[in-house]
């Protein structure tokens, strides 16, 4: 019950922190603080899902009565899950993304992360440090970058990689369109205070007559002529670099190139330090106050995708631990059923061999069968030759005897002489 106690408190904290910043971070009375969640509804929608209004009113004033929404420091010392899996990005020298929305920047020569200058040189891109999968990895500012995916497994969905942190793209693009609109303004305003005859001589007269770029480029070839006062120069970096280091804004607006949204801060700072330079101060003022806000936005962004991972880390371990089971029984089916499929064609073989030992068995009979026939026949044969033999011979002796007599009798003929024949 502690533990649901504690994520309610992080989810109206969560969800409320835009609500209840500012002035409206010393509000104290129950009425005012549900007046203000009623005007807010359609921000706590996730809430009034599973909580009335009055019950989140009640979480939100003891936070309020304990200076949370006020307080960076005790909100990161309240929850500290919240900060701490996002505390990468604190790499970024000077950034701090848990800014809050009146947060907004005093100084010029201060350094949020982005282009940073050598002396006469030209500008140096910074390698923002992103977390992604555990480990800090260098990503070039001038990269359109896309979020990263883990690789996926057979039979697993890929789960996708919150990191890098980045914004709708529409809202990206929007604002660096607008950051190049007022950076462009406030170099016509320029061109038009110290290049009079430059401007009439192109018939530059609006502020969208050429982009920003150009504009950056056509200043580097008259810096010589400008007075000291004209420009405020920052100690350690130069006017060059400072005004093309604006470029990027430009081409990711044009080009429609996704960024980050610690690149994007890097962009507004460069545009800050821009348009300082130029002594635009109310411009410079503007966008240092987008900035701020983009600096909570991100800070909201970043805790939300916090305690995404946190609700469902569990839960993806549980599906993986479940996967691992129906891996088992799975590969304990396909064992059975192969085995099945084994045993069943050995029986099938067996009876077709004993179909063949008992086909073989009566082909063997009926060829000794045949052979018996055979041989007897043959004996059968052989008896009446000899007895048509024995007959013949039989017949041949008393042929010879019949000979005999007959011979016998003629010489007894022969032998009788009648009286008187001679």
């Amino acid at each position: 019950m502690e533990k649901q106690n504690s994520l309610n408190v992080r989810l109206v904290y969560l969800h409320c922190s835009s609500i209840f910043s500012g002035q409206n971070a010393h509000i104290r009375r129950p009425k005012k603080i549900r007046q203000l969640l009623e005007e807010h509804r359609a921000d706590i929608a996730i809430l009034t899902k599973e909580f009335t209004v009055a019950a989140i009113a009640v979480v939100a004033r003891f936070l309020l009565e304990d200076r949370i929404f006020e307080s960076l420091t005790r909100a990161k010392l309240r929850f500290p899950e919240l900060f701490q899996q996002w505390s990468a990005f604190q790499e970024i020298k000077g950034v701090d993304l848990y800014a809050a929305p009146d947060e907004v920047s005093k100084s010029d020569d201060e350094d949020e992360g982005g282009v940073k200058i050598d002396d006469g040189s030209q500008p140096v891109k910074p390698k923002i440090g992103v977390k992604i999968k555990g480990k800090i990895e260098n990503v070039n500012t001038g990269a359109a970058t896309s979020r990263a995916t883990p690789a996926s497994t057979p039979k697993t969905l890929p789960i996708p990689d919150l990191n890098p942190l980045d914004l709708p793209f529409k809202s990206q693009h929007n604002i660096l369109v607008h950051i190049q609109t007022s950076l462009e303004a406030c170099c016509f305003q320029f061109s038009s205070t110290h290049f009079p005859t430059l401007m009439q001589a192109y018939k530059w007269d609006v502020p969208e007559s050429i982009e920003l770029t150009q504009w950056t480029s056509k200043f580097s070839k008259f810096l010589a002529s400008l007075s000291s006062t004209a420009i405020n120069r920052i100690p350690g970096q130069s006017i060059t670099a400072i005004l093309t280091a604006t470029n990027t804004i430009r081409h990711a607006a044009v080009h429609r190139q996704r960024v980050t949204a610690a690149e994007m801060l890097g962009m507004l700072h460069a545009a800050v330090t821009f348009a300082h330079t130029l002594n635009d101060t109310k411009r410079a003022g503007q966008i240092a106050a987008i900035k701020a806000h983009l600096k909570h936005s991100i800070h909201q962004v970043a805790q939300h995708q916090s305690l995404l991972e946190q609700h469902f880390k569990p839960l993806f371990h549980s599906i993986a631990h479940r996967r691992t089971e129906l891996d088992e029984l799975e590969a304990s089916c396909i064992r059975q059923m192969v085995a099945a499929d084994e045993q069943q064609r050995a029986s099938v073989g067996d009876a077709l061999e004993r179909v063949l030992c008992t086909e073989s068995k009566a082909v063997e009979v009926a060829a000794a069968d045949a052979v018996e026939v055979s041989s007897a026949k043959a004996e059968g044969s052989d008896a009446e030759e000899d007895d048509t033999a024995v007959e013949a011979v039989e017949k041949s002796v008393d042929g010879a005897e019949e000979l005999d007599e007959d011979v016998g009798d003629l010489d007894e003929e022969a032998i009788e002489v009648p009286d008187g024949g001679f």
